[in-house]
């Protein structure tokens, strides 16, 4: 379980002045459950995934806590991130971290030499024979979909998603969005501003706005009928 209570982050800016992008952020993470978070450019969305995986920005001050089980996040060593990110939290960034020196596959077996890639890439609706391909091979979608089954290569019990379906054609997006489903022993929270995406797979949608959970109100309600009524 990933427990995240009161969580704020301010980053340093010029003339002595801080910028809060997170302030008193509280969310659960269970087994079972799919939390998908939406919000507007700028809401502090991929903020939050950076806090919970040991990635903010050098400088950044942090208070309230993160738990998972029994690790307290926001005081993690390196040295313990080591242990965490990847193996008990998985982590779809925006960016891909392929080397273009290596094959996809052998990049995933140096990370988890006994992993079923073919089975992992055709749960992400990759044929597995683009593994062998350099990154600079494949097209877009495909590499965000290798980076999907790069991220699942441990089988994490937790996986943070920061907006898995950017640049995905329509006929792309089952397969990914059926990887992120969550099963009984993993939980999920995928950042997004595709909110027909999230209906679809949350249990839970926080709004974010401004560094913060938004209750419902009329922000909430324009956001979800904008989404809504531009579709995919």
């Amino acid at each position: 379980m990933l427990t995240v209570t009161d969580l704020s982050v301010r980053l340093p800016g010029p003339h002595g002045r801080w910028t809060t992008v997170l302030d008193r952020i509280r969310l659960t993470l269970t087994p079972g459950r799919a939390c998908v978070v939406v919000g507007e450019t700028g809401a502090g969305k991929s903020m939050l995934v950076a806090a919970l995986t040991g990635l903010l920005p050098a400088g950044a001050q942090t208070a309230g806590s993160a738990r998972l089980d029994d690790i307290e996040l926001l005081e993690a060593t390196a040295r313990t991130w080591s242990t965490i990110r990847g193996r008990r939290i998985g982590l779809l960034s925006q960016q891909a971290a392929f080397s273009p020196l290596r094959t996809i596959r052998r990049q995933l077996l140096e990370v988890n030499p006994v992993a079923d890639l073919a089975a992992l890439a055709e749960r992400c609706g990759l044929d597995a024979a683009l593994l062998d391909r350099h990154s600079s091979e494949l097209s877009g979608g495909q590499l965000r979909r290798a980076t999907l089954t790069s991220a699942l290569v441990h089988s994490p019990p937790v996986l943070l998603a920061d907006e898995p379906t950017a640049g995905l054609g329509e006929a792309e997006l089952d397969p990914v969005l059926d990887a992120l489903r969550c099963d009984e022993d993993s939980a999920t929270l995928v950042i997004t501003h595709d909110l027909q995406v999230a209906t679809e797979i949350a249990d839970e949608v926080i709004v974010m706005r401004r560094g913060r959970i938004e209750a419902p109100g009329p922000y909430t309600e324009r956001l979800w009928a904008a989404g809504r009524w531009e579709g995919r």
